[in-house]
């Protein structure tokens, strides 16, 4: 297999509903690549920057298609009205609707984990 097939396999994981780990599927993409060469590896690199800076570009464009509804009054800029943490608060245990209880919320956030993430800046996806 070579590694579309395998990207593919593995958002058809279990992880996504399908019945392949979606660990085993990364340990095989893992193989593949310890198995290319210094060439190939490069290729792969430099295919990834340009999906890296396509997606940026989707993103900005995106963004800019958003701005100019928001000024012609067609959108919101903030989601149903909650800007800040108070707020969301407010909305997630008000009555009615999809409401949460006060303790189920400190609960949930209270368990909450996160990971660290260091990238390079938005505005360069070719680092």
């Amino acid at each position: 297999l070579d590694l579309t097939d395998l990207g593919q396999q593995y958002f058809r994981s279990k992880e996504h509903g399908g019945d392949e780990s979606p660990d085993h599927i990364l340990e095989r993409m893992w193989e593949s690549l310890e198995a290319c060469s210094t060439e190939r590896l490069h290729e792969l690199s430099r295919l990834f920057m340009e999906i890296l800076s396509l997606t940026d570009l989707s993103e900005k464009l995106f963004r800019m298609r958003r701005w100019r509804a928001f000024k012609r009054g067609e959108v919101m800029l903030r989601m149903r009205g909650v800007e800040t943490l108070v707020e969301c608060m407010e909305e997630l245990t008000k009555e009615g609707g999809t409401s949460i209880s006060g303790p189920a919320l400190r609960e949930a956030l209270m368990n909450q984990e996160g990971d660290l993430g260091l990238t390079a800046h938005p505005t360069q996806t070719a680092r």
